[in-house]
């Protein structure tokens, strides 16, 4: 995807310039896919919950582009859960995305968090989604 196709100042957009300036050959389908997945994820948990999940696991999380649009959607209401990028491998991508986000919105960067492990050694407890 062209960080040009992406030139407005909602949220949408400014995700969509940071994944593109990471460089990472996120095709422009899956910024797609993942936003309207991080879109329902948040209106179903966070939008307007009382106690909002202060964990998330992404499990068999790839780059873990989902956690970053899901934190940005967090955020942007004034939640603030941790999300955890579960894979067996990290790819090149996800440190070229964990660069690109902390640049586009430095408050996020501690709060997005990758781990190389096998999905069967998470533990999920009663504040993880």
């Amino acid at each position: 995807a062209d960080a040009r196709f992406f030139g407005g100042d909602g949220l949408f957009e400014r995700v969509a310039r940071a994944t593109c300036r990471a460089d990472a050959n996120v095709p422009r389908k899956e910024l797609a896919e993942n936003w309207a997945m991080a879109t329902r994820v948040h209106d179903e948990f966070f939008r307007d919950a009382v106690a909002a999940p202060r964990r998330v696991v992404d499990v068999a999380a790839g780059h873990g582009l989902l956690g970053w649009f899901l934190l940005a959607l967090c955020a942007s209401t004034g939640h603030a859960p941790t999300i955890y990028a579960v894979d067996r491998a990290m790819p090149a991508s996800a440190t070229a995305l964990r660069d690109s986000f902390g640049a586009a919105f430095p408050s996020l960067r501690a709060s997005h968090r990758f781990i190389v492990d096998d999905a069967a050694h998470v533990r999920a407890e009663a504040t993880t989604l």
